[in-house]
């Protein structure tokens, strides 16, 4: 999988942006405002400086995806268009991943089922075939969300899914099948079905719409939540539009299926819907990722305006440009769009598109009318709303104009808006963990931890230059990593992951009698070990000029000076040992003088200048300046 690149898989899930020689983005694995996921093409590996996860690309599909090594290496063969061979054993592995990854089997082996009735069965084609194709669907469409149609039968997928030997218990499971009276029969009858898919196009779930009119079946049923499928962490057709959503640099969210298949019918693609579940933040999070400025499409009555504002403090505390577009009472995104076409209905989003905090101030001004108590209820609501923009220029604009649209004085929602976010802004910061490595300094002894940290810093140094020019020639008969390890024999790493990595080094070089190659670690089966190797290869900020000489942190330059990056991150790791010396000597000196110990006194003063002497000539050589 050489010819895959990070930036490409990585790509097709989160927006990037070119920064120098690297990629930078909103971390998809914890929330973020400030983009601290590194994408590094050259070292063709990402890295999060927030949350610390960290990859290559079939990493970051098996974190991302939730995929196996063996799925994960089966979606960059389709995307790069590479063959895998396939050996007699297979069946074996193919048998343990239908075990392993039973649901997504089952759901797939399902939508295929579902689409060739579609488009085989008399029933599917006079029902749901005719069905789509009455709301203007053609069948590149059909085919392209993967619709299908359940017959009405209470068993006809249950006994085609048990010929094909599909396990009831992952039948069950997913939800295409019911338990009644000791048997089972289907969940989706008579119905027209609505694959779910999540970002990397794997079907996960169904929706099954009822075409009759009958007072005891529900118009939709949908699978249930399990394993692979939780309806608060997915939308209906991102995985369709999510190019198109970069492309634009925007994302219409409407509530149903066919809202988001209509619009793809009329050439509009960077629409998702919620599926008439409210909003969750999850979702909010899942569009971010791909564009800051979302536009909101809800039918024109009371419940979709209702549904309009529910879901708006979500999308503002994800720092979102959010509008909403109201259609024509009656409307909805797939009937304004089947009636009136494309063309009319970009021009009327065009005109009718609002902000959707001066909306809610309108709604709220038309329903308070002249009531001093609801005008009251009403200004604490909309102050509730603007302290969710995070962005200060954007909220002191929208502060303005709600205070002129609901005529009272600016400086009054100017400093409840700030009670609010102050009373926010202190839970957060008690809520807020503090990061591994500064909790990690926090356990060690006050008097020690300037010592540990500047001997982590010094060992880091070592070892990221040992990854980069570790086979590389120090002179002609050893290499920099023979230099390396041979030099600090005597003082082994401090730091559990360094002298992790140091040893799986020296493991190798014994058994292999070679550094390990490049791709050693990426395919390592330690993941701690691999996250280790990527922060050493990868850094959260570029560094000034000066940063070496003010804070006494070497910084390794690339390919031209190894050698010399080598002897200078030697010396300034033997003077941080020789600092750590230095301290455990004075400890010596107080225990001799406290206990009246003269001849140990004067033993641990000789090793002082000793220690002191080294240290001064140390420092000439790595023009360090001796504060004490």
């Amino acid at each position: 999988m050489d010819v895959t690149r990070v930036e490409d898989v990585v790509g097709d899930f989160v927006t990037l942006k070119k920064r120098g020689q690297n990629y930078i983005g909103l971390c998809p694995f914890h929330n973020e405002r400030t983009p601290s996921f590194n994408v590094s093409p050259a070292k063709n590996i990402y890295k999060c400086f927030g949350c610390g996860k960290a990859g290559d690309a079939i990493t970051f599909l098996k974190e991302h995806e939730q995929l196996s090594y063996r799925e994960s290496l089966e979606f960059l063969a389709r995307r790069y268009n590479i063959k895998i061979e396939e050996t007699v054993e297979d069946s074996e592995a193919i048998a343990k991943k239908q075990m392993e990854e039973g649901l997504y089997v089952v759901t797939g082996f399902a939508q295929q089922y579902f689409s060739k009735l579609l488009f085989d069965s008399d029933e599917g084609k006079s029902v749901g075939l005719s069905y789509f194709h009455e709301r203007g669907y053609r069948d590149n469409l059909i085919e392209k969300f993967q619709l299908g149609y359940a017959v009405n039968s209470w068993d006809a997928f249950y006994k085609t899914a048990k010929e094909k030997g599909y396990s009831e218990k992952l039948l069950h499971e997913v939800g295409l099948i019911s338990e009644r009276k000791e048997n089972f029969i289907d969940f989706f009858r008579g119905r027209v079905i609505f694959p779910i898919h999540n970002l990397s196009g794997k079907v996960i779930a169904f929706a099954g719409r009822y075409l009759k009119k009958e007072e005891n079946s529900p118009k939709y049923i949908n699978s249930p939540q399990t394993s692979i499928y939780d309806k608060s962490r997915t939308l209906f057709g991102l995985f369709q539009a999510r190019n198109a959503i970069r492309q634009h640099e925007e994302c219409f969210l409407v509530e149903g299926y066919t809202d988001v298949i209509s619009m793809h019918q009329a050439g509009i693609e960077n629409v998702v819907a919620s599926s008439g579940t409210s909003l969750t933040i999850e979702q909010s999070r899942l569009m971010k990722r791909f564009t800051s400025n979302i536009t909101i499409l809800y039918d024109g009555d009371a419940a979709g305006m209702k549904a309009a504002v529910r879901g708006m403090n979500i999308l503002l505390d994800e720092d979102l440009n959010v509008r909403l577009v109201l259609l024509p009472e009656g409307e909805d995104p797939d009937s304004f769009v089947q009636k009136h076409g494309t063309t009319p209905f970009r021009e009327f989003v065009q005109k009718n598109a609002t902000n959707v905090v001066l909306f809610q101030a309108d709604l709220l001004n038309k329903e308070t009318g002249n009531d001093p108590i609801r005008k009251a209820e009403a200004i604490r609501e909309i102050v509730g709303t603007l302290a969710h923009v995070s962005d200060p220029i954007k909220r002191q604009l929208l502060l303005r104009e709600c205070s002129t649209k609901m005529l009272v004085d600016e400086r009054i929602l100017i400093a409840e808006v700030n009670k609010l976010r102050r009373k926010s802004f202190s839970k957060e910061q008690q809520q807020k963990p503090s990061l591994p490595e500064q909790k990690m300094l926090n356990e060690a002894a006050e008097e020690q931890m300037q010592f540990t940290k500047e001997v982590f810093i010094a060992e880091r140094d070592l070892m990221r230059i040992l990854l980069e020019s570790g086979n590389k020639k120090y002179n002609d008969d050893s290499s920099i990593a023979h230099y390396i390890i041979s030099s600090i024999a005597e003082h082994p790493f401090e730091h559990p992951n360094y002298r992790m990595l140091m040893n799986e080094i020296i493991n190798h070089m014994n058994s292999e009698n070679s550094f390990p190659p490049e791709n050693y670690f990426m395919q390592h089966p330690n993941e701690e070990l691999k996250r280790t190797v990527i922060g050493l290869l990868t850094q959260s900020y570029e560094l000034s000029e000066n940063w070496e000489k003010m804070h006494e942190i070497f910084v390794t330059e690339k390919e031209t000076n190894y050698i010399k990056d080598a002897d200078s991150a030697l010396r300034r790791y033997n003077l941080r040992i020789i600092d750590r010396m230095i301290a455990d000597n004075s400890k010596e000196m107080r225990e001799a003088e406290k206990s009246g110990n003269e001849e140990e006194l004067m033993k641990q003063l000789q090793i002082r200048k000793s220690l002191n002497d080294l240290r001064k000539q140390l420092a000439a050589e790595t023009n360090t300046v001796i504060v004490k």
